[in-house]
């Protein structure tokens, strides 16, 4: 991509507006069981951008096997990963409304990968070597696809599994940006 137009950014900085809106909304309707605000609040223009103009996927076929994988290892910035999936339309916008109840789609620890997520909660520090075999395995076997990977701080956190990771993107010869 060699950048966005005007327009572009106008029509990712209104995304990003309603988005924020309804990480709140999110929020305040998990009542008790809570929710992780800041952390999602500071991620919202990253998953605007790549779901709005970066990433490969179809809304039809969640599991196409061309479909670029979002691996998000910072689980607790759902409250932006969802609005920006429900604004593409990988779900109807009213299940954010149910975000965390027992009859709703979305949890804060998603188990349910057929809503366009790659990726379910694990322990801290597996995002990142999750991300790795998904690449090698389209790097050994051809395949057309992206991945990328969204870590937080408390990813980083788990040094030992970092590290490899690091270690191993330049055994493979990966960049990584």
């Amino acid at each position: 991509m060699n950048g966005l137009t005007i327009e572009q950014i106008n029509e990712t900085k209104k995304m990003c507006q309603k988005m924020r809106i309804n990480a709140l909304k999110m929020a305040y309707s998990s009542g008790d069981r809570g929710a992780h605000i800041s952390g999602s609040l500071s991620c919202i223009e990253i998953y605007a951008v790549l779901y709005k103009w970066i990433l490969n996927y179809d809304i039809d076929n969640p599991l196409w096997e061309k479909r670029d994988r979002m691996v998000a290892g910072k689980e607790h910035a759902r409250l932006a990963e969802f609005p920006a999936m429900a604004e593409i339309g990988f779900f109807p916008e009213c299940e954010l409304e149910k975000f965390e109840s027992n009859d709703g789609l979305l949890t804060g620890h998603p188990k349910n990968l057929k809503i366009g997520l790659e990726y379910s909660s694990c322990s801290l520090g597996t995002a990142l070597p999750f991300a790795l075999g998904k690449a090698l395995y389209a790097k050994q076997f051809e395949k057309e696809y992206k991945v990328f990977v969204l870590v937080g701080d408390a990813e980083c956190a788990e040094g030992h599994r970092v590290f490899r990771f690091f270690k191993r993107c330049r055994t493979y010869n990966y960049g990584v940006q």
